[in-house]
């Protein structure tokens, strides 16, 4: 057999388990239509290359081919492919980066795939932490496979592997990395890391790592960020995890869950029965880990991974862990952008699922060993299958409203006629000036979307093909807002909006003149009607187009 014949068949079942675990899991929603989320504002309208802030210029490879395929194809189309690969990769990644027998690695490529980190991440539109987490597996393997044989090769392989990681997400990087760091501190204290044979390589991989990211480290460095800047002392409070089960948050987070906001049918609320399917997984992890077979350093590292990551993802949320998470928030500003603190669930389900495989596998040699009929081969052999079966089962029914849609949660769908109406006219009559967008807020309802979670970005801006200036104040108690933005400020003194400001400004149309606004669209959702009543009595303000779904005014004064 050819060597290529031998990666294919590497190849091919671990991608071919994977696509048909996406397919179970996303099921109608690769219907054609956009999938609209909180943080999934899809349009027709591609995203910037570069963003607005260095930290935001992290995305630009990604975002470079989101441009590169929507000149030629609708965005919806994109997405349904974007959304395939990153669950496809989750499982083929993972199921590459263990080394457990088939039973085992079956069951962990699945617990990775589907659990409450990656279904409650779907749900709230955070596809680019999943998007690293699909990643993280195959860095690891090339971390894993650099610390056993050093190499410049390896090396620079490893680097690219890392970027990857980091460029659906910023945050993947610091993630990526603390795996790193406790890999090597294990393997150090186990004897298994030679340092004279490392440098070098570890040398060159940190220079072709600083030479592949000098697109976004170089700005954040010479320019700052406004956007690290402005998260405060509040942020980490208010996103840190909650419990929702009754049993307490450091449950809740350990069970993989805790997600700060709700709204989505979490299966440990509705559902108490999948609390025992817990114990089953956390089963299997503890008897990986005890178990002598494998390489016993790197499911010791998997171990302290996972008790790390607990103890960051807990955070501020617990008397016990917010201490240590305070230290880190107060000295280390980089670590500001995990205010939002379960993020670190996902080092726990890549450790449940790696120790859970290697648990599986022994649990099922555990077997042989017990007396009587059991210990026959006939009886061994079908108790082993149901038993893989039962564990293979075990994570769709521990998450079950994941499989098959998402429990009809959330739906594909298309952008009003309305919406459709408001474009033309801009493009006809403001095509290179500013149009607001009212009402004024980051996130809102939308009445039209068919999800049960109707609360979405600002769609304005990736549906209008003109120029539009949205809210981009983030609203939670505390911070009315985090903008630096100067034309945001003259909206919220024209409208009266947010804490300290009057009434009404009488010179709306000027006020906004100033900032090159054309014309004003408010959009009929949540309270509308202050701001129509508001540009109702301004005399510059004259109304140009409305049906049921919004309103266009056109500035006279600009």
């Amino acid at each position: 057999m050819s060597r290529r014949e031998n990666r294919l068949g590497a190849v091919v079942p671990p991608v071919a388990l994977s696509l048909a675990l996406t397919l179970l899991v996303l099921f109608d929603l690769l219907k054609p239509g956009y999938i609209i989320l909180l943080d999934q504002a899809a349009g027709p309208q591609a995203p910037g290359l570069f963003g607005h802030d260095p930290v935001q210029r992290v995305r630009a490879p990604f975002n470079a081919v989101n441009l590169l395929f929507t000149a030629v194809a609708p965005y919806w189309v994109f997405q349904k492919i974007y959304i395939v690969a990153v669950f496809t990769a989750m499982g083929a990644g993972f199921y590459r980066l263990t080394d457990a027998e088939l039973p085992g690695r079956l069951f962990g490529t699945v617990l990775y795939v589907v659990n409450p980190f990656t279904y409650i991440r779907f749900l709230t539109g955070q596809w680019g932490v999943l998007a690293s987490y699909a990643a993280a597996p195959f860095a690891l393997k090339g971390f894993l496979e650099f610390l056993d044989e050093p190499s410049r090769r390896g090396a620079l392989r490893l680097a690219v592997l890392t970027t990857v990681v980091g460029v659906f997400q910023p945050h993947g990087f610091g993630v990526i990395l603390l795996l790193y760091g406790i890999l090597i501190m294990v393997a150090a204290a186990r004897g298994r890391l030679e340092i004279r044979k490392s440098a070098q390589p570890g040398a060159v991989f940190l220079a072709a790592f600083a030479v592949l990211n000098t697109y976004w480290w170089v700005p954040l460095l010479t320019k700052g960020s406004p956007v690290l800047s402005t998260i405060g002392g509040v942020d980490h409070l208010f996103f840190s995890p909650e419990g929702t089960s009754g049993l307490g948050v450091v449950f809740d987070v350990a069970a993989m869950y805790g997600f700060w906001r709700g709204g989505v049918l979490l299966p440990i609320d509705s559902t108490p029965w999948v609390i025992p399917l817990f114990l089953v997984l956390m089963y299997l992890a503890v008897r990986g880990l005890l178990t002598e077979r494998g390489d016993t350093w790197i499911k010791t590292g998997f171990a302290a991974a996972a008790v790390t990551g607990f103890f960051l993802a807990v955070g501020a949320a617990s008397i016990y862990t917010r201490p240590l998470f305070e230290v880190l928030w107060n000295t280390v500003p980089v670590f500001r952008a995990f205010r939002d603190s379960q993020k670190f669930v996902g080092i726990l389900v890549l450790s449940y699922a790696y120790l859970g495989a290697t648990g599986l596998n022994q649990t099922l040699r555990d077997l042989t060993e017990i007396p009587g009929k059991l210990s026959t081969s006939k009886a061994h052999r079908l108790l082993s299958v149901v038993l893989v079966a039962a564990a293979l089962l075990t994570p769709l029914a521990y998450t079950h409203t994941m499989p098959l849609g998402f429990s009809n949660q959330v739906e594909t769908t298309w952008y009003p006629d309305e919406w459709h109406e408001a474009s033309t006219y801009l493009k006809q009559n403001a095509p290179h000036s500013r149009t607001l967008v009212l009402p004024w807020h980051l996130y809102m309802d939308y009445s039209w979307l068919p999800n049960r979670v109707k609360r979405a970005g600002p769609l304005a801006r990736t549906f209008f093909e003109t120029p539009v200036l949205t809210g981009d104040n983030i609203e939670i108690p505390g911070s009315y807002t985090k903008s630096t933005r100067p034309e945001s400020r003259v909206v919220e003194s024209a409208f009266g909006l947010g804490p300290g400001e009057g009434g009404n400004s009488s010179s709306v149309g000027t006020d906004l003149a100033r900032i090159n606004v054309t014309h004003v669209l408010v959009l009929k959702e949540v309270d509308w009607k202050k701001y129509e009543e508001n540009l109702t009595n301004q005399t510059s303000m004259e109304p140009v187009l409305e049906n049921s779904k919004l309103k266009i005014y056109k500035n006279d004064l600009n």
